[in-house]
């Protein structure tokens, strides 16, 4: 097959650090701490489960991405725009460091989990020694402590316009930036194609609520987002509003354009609700909406050269984690047994010129 976008395009994949390593929490922490089973640690009882998790499922999808030529991890910080707008945004949230990385504490100490490595690194928690072996495999990582890896990611779509930039996140916020025929979000967890352009998002919604949820184009997540919530990020909503009416709405560019609408076709009790909610959606508009304009050097510690044999050394001999193969870190690497070297993609992401 032809590869996408052409031989001498640029293929970014960009990982959502925070979505990868609550996956790996809940899979390789959480479940076995439910279970009453023993956490992963290493002889000298430092927490491993995270990042063997993260590593190893990481691993497992790079495998799937064809072409690559930059990997880059995004990690979340406070989120100070979103909390100045709104205090509760994310409340429900785990708590989380000054920095904003996550301590996943299952004990629930508030134990900070240190650690020097062999090169001399001196990690903070569990999510730092991550990032730096990532660092170390190659991976550019930007974290901001004021920002979301969200708008990082925003950020960086808008500034490398002329690349091909693959998103690995279970986020349905980043379907917002698939109005760009240049970019694709890669899910994770889900079975066959896990490819999504802005046709697949499209109907990827529909598979919520028993199939009866309405199809959200790209250019309609923001405002439909905006008027009927978020409950996983606390973002009230109008209450009991129907999809099926709210989609109707969404084509409207701005908070100003809805309210001169007049909301045909919603019902009475619905078009009050919405009428004394105008503040709010307001404010949802606001919290929903990703932005691309910061500045990504002021937050990237750039790989430099890859040191592979450190990584590797780290990984087996400081946290005596045997089992996660790096390869596919290693731009142009081989691909795993039985799988092929490029996956069959669909026609939108071929023939990019």
């Amino acid at each position: 097959m032809r590869r996408p976008g052409g031989p001498e395009v640029e293929r970014h994949v960009l990982v959502d650090g925070n979505n990868l390593v609550h996956r790996a929490y809940y899979a390789y922490v959480q479940s076995r701490f439910a279970k009453g089973e023993p956490l992963l640690s290493g002889p000298d009882g430092y927490p491993t489960g995270v990042i063997f998790g993260s590593l190893s499922m990481l691993s497992n999808w790079l495998y799937s991405i064809p072409d690559i030529t930059k990997i880059s991890v995004f990690f979340d910080g406070y989120s100070k725009r979103r909390k100045t707008l709104d205090p509760k945004y994310k409340s429900n949230r785990e708590s989380s460091d000054n920095n904003g990385l996550k301590l996943f504490d299952p004990s629930l100490t508030g134990v900070r989990f240190g650690k020097i490595l062999r090169d001399g690194y001196s990690a903070s928690c569990e999510i730092d020694v991550l990032a730096h072996i990532l660092s170390l495999l190659g991976c550019d990582i930007y974290h901001d402590h004021n920002e979301e890896a969200d708008d990082l990611i925003a950020s960086f779509c808008r500034s490398h316009p002329d690349s091909v930039r693959v998103i690995v996140s279970a986020d349905k916020d980043f379907f917002q930036l698939l109005v760009d025929p240049r970019v694709v979000c890669y899910i994770p967890g889900i079975d066959g194609d896990r490819f999504f352009d802005a046709e697949r998002s499209t109907a990827y919604w529909t598979k919520y609520n028993k199939g009866n949820h309405p199809a959200v184009p790209p250019t309609h997540v923001r405002m439909f987002k905006t008027l009927c919530g978020d409950s996983s990020d606390c973002i009230q909503g109008v209450e009991r509003l129907r999809k099926k009416v709210a989609i109707n709405f969404c084509h409207h560019q701005s908070i100003d354009d809805l309210y001169s609408s007049g909301f045909p076709g919603m019902s009475a009790s619905e078009l009050i609700k919405v009428m004394a909610m105008r503040e709010r959606i307001d404010l949802n508009y606001n919290l929903v909406g990703l932005d691309d304009s910061i500045d990504l050097k002021l937050c990237i510690k750039e790989a430099g050269r890859s040191e592979f044999s450190v990584a590797t050394d780290i990984i087996k001999h400081d946290l005596c984690i045997m089992s996660v193969d790096v390869n596919p870190f290693k731009i142009g690497g081989v691909s795993a047994p039985g799988i092929p070297e490029t996956i069959p993609m669909e026609s939108w992401l071929l023939d990019l010129d």
